[in-house]
C-alpha cells in the first residue's frame, strides 16, 4: 500500500441553484444530460459548450443551434448559429468560439443550444469589461473529488449576484477507481458516488466516462451555466503527481505508454472543457494564457504538469549518511538544484512579458492562476503537538505496511524539511526565478 500525501496528512490529524431541466426527449431523439457550460471570456466573446446525448449513438452526427441572447427569454437575440455539429468521434460534445466579435465589453449573456427540437437548459457568460472597471468578481475553485463529497460549493456559486467567473486550478476530475480501498471511497461509498468506470481511468473512453460523470452533477451543472469558467488542469486529469515524462501513479508495466495515456486524458479535456483549442502547430499541453479585466487586473492562468516540471523528489530516496542516517545536506542540495523547475524557461519569458504588458497598461493587479501551493508549508513536528504515548498508539493503529512510512515521516518531519515535495517547495529554485 502506498501511501500518498493526502492519506498522511489525514492519519495525522485524526489521533441553489437547481439547474434548468433539460426537455424530455422522445425515442430516437437526444438530450441535454450535462448541461451547459461557457469559458474562456474576452471582452467581445467566448467559448459556448455543452454535449448532447443520442437515444441512438450510431447516429454519427446531431445538427445543433446555438443561440445567444440580451434576456433569459431570448426574445433580444444578439448571435444565431446553426451550422454546429455533435459528432461521435468527439463524443458528441458540441463547443463554439465566437473568436472575438459579437458581443459587448462586460455585460451579461443568456444562451442555449438545440437539437432535434429539443432545447438545453439556459447558461449566463458575462464579457470582460474595457476601461473603468471599480471591481472584478471571481470565485475560485480546485480539487473536486466525485466521491469525496457533495458538491455544495458549486451550489453556492450558483447563487451569487455578481460574478465575472469562475477560475479553476486543475484537478477537475480523478483518476482513480472505485475499489473500496481506493482514494475517497470511504465517503463516496456510503454518498453511492462511485467514479465511473469503477476502475483507474487509462483509456480515451475512459476519460470521456469520467468526465460525463462529473458533468452529470447537478451543482456542478448550475455552477457552469451561472458563469463562464476559466480553466486549467493539475495532475489528477492525467495521473497523480504527473510531470513531464510520467506519474507517479502510471505503472508503463500494467497501464502501457505514459504518452499515449497523456495523449488520451488531453483529448478527452479538450472535449469536454469550456476551452479554447490548442492552435494549429501548438503544443496541446500548453494553455498557460492571459485574461484581462479592464484597467483593473490581468489573469494569467500558467501550466505547471506537462509542459517543463522536472520530476518530483521522494522522500524514500533521501540519501543516506555512512552511519544510515538520512543525509539532510545532500537531500537539500538535490531540492535546491537550479535545474528543478515548473514552469520552463519559455513559460516564464512568456509570464514576464505579460505581466509587464499589463503594468505597462496601467491594471494595478497581476493575478496568477497557479495549481500547487506556492508558500514554504513545513511537514508538522507531531512530536511537539502530541505526547508520545498518542503518537505510539496513533502509529500502532495503521495499518503494518503504513507504519514504517509515518515512522519515518514524522522523523523527517522533525528535521524541517517541506511537507509536500510535488509543490513548490519541490522546486525552490523555480520559484525563486519566478
Amino acid at each position: 500500500m502506498n501511501l500518498d500525501r493526502r492519506s498522511l496528512l489525514g492519519l495525522i490529524g485524526a489521533g441553489a441553484a437547481t439547474p434548468a431541466v433539460a426537455q424530455t426527449a422522445h425515442a430516437g431523439q437526444v438530450a441535454f444530460l450535462h448541461g451547459v457550460a461557457s469559458g474562456d471570456p474576452d471582452q467581445h466573446s467566448a467559448v459556448f459548450w455543452t454535449r448532447v446525448t443520442p437515444a441512438d449513438p450510431s447516429v454519427g452526427e446531431i445538427a445543433v443551434v446555438l443561440e445567444v441572447a440580451r434576456d433569459a427569454d431570448f426574445t433580444d437575440m444578439v448571435r444565431r448559429f446553426t451550422d454546429l455539429t455533435a459528432r461521435a468521434e468527439r463524443d458528441f460534445t458540441v463547443k463554439h468560439d465566437l473568436n472575438g466579435r459579437g458581443l459587448e465589453p462586460g455585460r451579461e449573456y443568456f444562451y442555449r443550444f438545440i437539437a432535434n427540437g429539443v432545447t438545453s437548459p439556459a447558461g449566463r457568460v458575462r464579457t470582460l469589461p474595457q476601461g473603468a472597471t471599480p471591481q472584478v468578481n471571481l470565485a475560485v475553485v480546485s480539487c473536486q473529488l466525485y466521491p469525496g463529497g457533495l458538491f455544495n460549493a458549486y451550489e453556492a456559486i450558483s447563487q451569487l449576484d455578481r460574478l465575472d467567473a469562475v477560475v479553476h486550478l486543475g484537478d477537475y476530475i480523478y483518476e482513480y477507481g472505485a475499489a473500496p480501498g481506493d482514494y475517497g471511497m470511504a465517503t463516496g461509498a456510503p454518498l453511492n458516488r462511485a467514479p465511473l468506470p469503477p476502475h483507474e481511468i487509462i483509456s480515451l473512453a475512459d476519460y470521456r466516462t469520467r468526465h460525463a460523470q462529473y458533468k452529470t452533477d447537478p451543482d456542478l451543472q448550475a455552477a457552469h451555466a451561472r458563469a463562464a469558467f476559466i480553466c486549467v488542469w493539475d495532475d489528477h486529469e492525467v495521473a497523480n503527481d504527473v510531470w513531464m515524462m510520467g506519474a507517479e501513479n502510471h505503472q508503463p508495466a500494467t497501464e502501457g505508454d505514459f504518452a499515449t495515456r497523456k495523449a488520451a486524458a488531453l483529448r478527452a479535456y479538450y472535449e469536454w472543457m469550456p476551452i479554447r483549442e490548442a492552435k494549429a502547430g501548438a503544443m496541446k499541453e500548453a494553455i498557460n494564457r492571459s485574461f484581462h479585466f479592464g484597467d483593473l487586473a490581468s489573469l494569467h492562468m500558467v501550466e505547471t504538469r506537462l509542459t517543463a516540471r522536472a520530476e518530483q523528489m521522494d522522500f524514500a530516496n533521501i540519501p543516506k549518511t555512512a552511519d544510515g542516517r538520512p543525509d539532510i545536506a545532500a537531500f537539500e542540495a538535490q531540492r535546491q538544484e537550479p535545474s528543478r523547475d515548473l514552469l520552463g524557461e519559455g513559460q516564464r519569458r512568456w509570464l514576464g512579458e505579460a505581466m509587464s504588458q499589463s503594468k505597462g497598461a496601467g491594471r494595478p493587479w497581476q493575478i496568477l492562476g497557479n495549481q500547487v501551493v506556492m508558500a514554504r508549508v513545513k511537514g508538522p513536528n507531531i512530536e511537539q503537538m502530541l505526547p508520545p504515548a498518542q503518537v505510539a498508539q496513533m502509529i500502532a493503529s495503521l495499518p503494518a505496511d503504513i507504519q514504517p512510512q509515518v515512522e519515518a515521516a514524522i522523523q523527517l518531519f522533525k528535521l524541517g524539511l517541506p511537507f509536500n515535495l510535488d509543490s513548490w517547495d519541490g522546486y525552490p529554485a523555480g520559484r525563486e526565478r519566478l
